[in-house]
């Protein structure tokens, strides 16, 4: 690999002789439509879920997501909360004891990284932020 590339991840494309398209397969690190890495939205959920305030979670995740986007993540993992625990349950049958939504999130994390839970999501057709 060169060492002056600034995508060290390779990302797979493949071409369809049928219909002549080529389409590029996403490798589990990255999130579709996101500048951002799942590991810095992991790392985001987790201040918030310790209680920390959206900017004070700003300030102190080490990236530069500005704190509207950090708001916009949260909302849509709230939002999206129901689906994705009812499509995560046959999964992880332990998490059925997490109910609320700050309970189910700590201890999903704490068994998965936030980009395998969306990548067995985007598996069961879920919409995934």
């Amino acid at each position: 690999m060169n060492e002056s590339s600034l995508n060290p991840v390779p990302i797979p494309r493949f071409y369809c002789p049928e219909c002549g398209c080529t389409c590029s397969v996403l490798p589990e690190c990255i999130p579709p439509r996101s500048w951002y890495l799942w590991e810095v939205r992991q790392i985001i959920f987790l201040l918030l879920l310790a209680g920390n305030s959206l900017g004070r979670t700003r300030a102190s995740n080490g990236s530069r997501v500005s704190r509207k986007t950090v708001k916009r993540w949260w909302r849509r993992l709230h939002d999206r909360h129901p689906a994705f625990s009812l499509n995560l349950l046959p999964h992880f049958p332990c998490m059925g004891r997490h109910g609320e939504f700050a309970e189910f999130w700590k201890a999903l994390l704490a068994l998965r990284p936030l980009s395998s839970a969306m990548t067995l999501l985007h598996a069961e057709k879920v919409v995934v932020p």
